[in-house]
C-alpha cells in the first residue's frame, strides 16, 4: 500500500546542510531511494538554518511544481509560516526537526523541553550531592 501511495506523490525536501553528518546522510538516503524506486523526490539543500530567503524560494518552487508532500527543516518566521499556510491548500507539509505550531502541519522530531527536563532528572538522580550552576 505504501509503495502504491508513494508512486503517485511528489516529495519535495527542504533541508539545511549543517550539521553535515546528519543532513548529508538523509540526502544520500533520499537520492538512493529516488534512484532505486524511481520516486519523484526533489531535495533542496540550503546553507544556513536561518536563511529565510532561500526557504521562501524553495517553498514557492514546491508550490509551482505542485509538490504533494513537502518536508521542511527551517527556523520559522512569519513569512515562512504564511507560505506554508498557502502550500497546505494543496499539499501535506511536514516540519522536520524544527518545531512550530502551524495548524494541519505535523511535526517530526524531539521535544527539547521534555528532553531537557529528563536530562535534569537523570542528573539529579546520579549526582544528588552536587549543585547545578548555570552560567
Amino acid at each position: 500500500m505504501t509503495e502504491f501511495l508513494c508512486k503517485y506523490k511528489t516529495f519535495y525536501f527542504i533541508i539545511p546542510d549543517k550539521p553535515g553528518y546528519l543532513w548529508s546522510e538523509l540526502q544520500n538516503t533520499l537520492v538512493a531511494e529516488k534512484n532505486q524506486r524511481n520516486q519523484r523526490i526533489t531535495v533542496n539543500v540550503y546553507s544556513q538554518l536561518g536563511d529565510e530567503s532561500a526557504v521562501l524560494y524553495y517553498l514557492e518552487d514546491a508550490r509551482q511544481k505542485n509538490a504533494s508532500i513537502v518536508i521542511l527543516t527551517a527556523l520559522m518566521t512569519d513569512r515562512i509560516r504564511s507560505e506554508i499556510k498557502e502550500l497546505l491548500r494543496n499539499a501535506l507539509v511536514i516540519l522536520l526537526s524544527e518545531y512550530d505550531v502551524v495548524i494541519n502541519c505535523p511535526y517530526v522530531g524531539n521535544d527539547p523541553f521534555l528532553d531537557g527536563k529528563k536530562m535534569g532528572h537523570l542528573y539529579q538522580e546520579k549526582y544528588q550531592d552536587r549543585h547545578l550552576i548555570i552560567l
